[in-house]
């Protein structure tokens, strides 16, 4: 599958990357869809890191047609439950403040993170929202892509 390649930092813009790690035949998409295991879609995930300030990064892009092909915004079953549990348990650690999430369209992470009171606000954001899962005034939720017109600095 044809990736496009990261060309400047998204954190500085320097354009000089080491790669960390290449995952070969990475899947796409990971989630359960109703088509024959034989059209999944694979591509090479590669880390880079900016060799200016250090940010690790995707080296290689899916073009978002192909990513966000089919809707995988829907935790189902307990193996999901449970990996929400644990991750936000994990970040509970960690979290203070604003805090940004990219891609939690669920909400389930944000509405756990919310519980905490080191969190003061929590802006999510995904072009597929369920804004009806959401269970907190922290939330403030942004029906969109993260990209380099949305992050700023400071």
């Amino acid at each position: 599958m044809k990736t496009l390649t990261r060309n400047n930092c998204i954190m500085c813009g320097s354009s000089a990357f080491s790669e960390i790690y290449d995952f070969k035949k990475f899947p796409v998409y990971m989630g359960t869809i109703k088509q024959a295991y034989k059209q999944d879609k694979f591509a090479d995930m590669k880390f880079v890191a900016c060799d200016e300030c250090g940010c690790v990064q995707l080296g290689n892009l899916i073009p978002l047609e192909i990513l966000y092909e089919h809707s995988h915004h829907s935790p189902i079953g307990s193996t999901w439950d449970q990996h929400h549990t644990a991750f936000s348990t994990f970040s509970k650690k960690y979290v203070h403040g604003n805090v940004v999430e990219i891609g939690g369209a669920n909400l389930v992470v944000a509405n756990k993170l919310a519980q905490s009171d080191k969190v003061d606000k929590i802006t999510v954001y995904d072009a597929n929202i369920h804004v009806e899962n959401k269970s907190s005034l922290k939330i403030d939720t942004k029906e969109q892509f993260f990209d380099h017109t949305t992050a700023v600095p400071g």
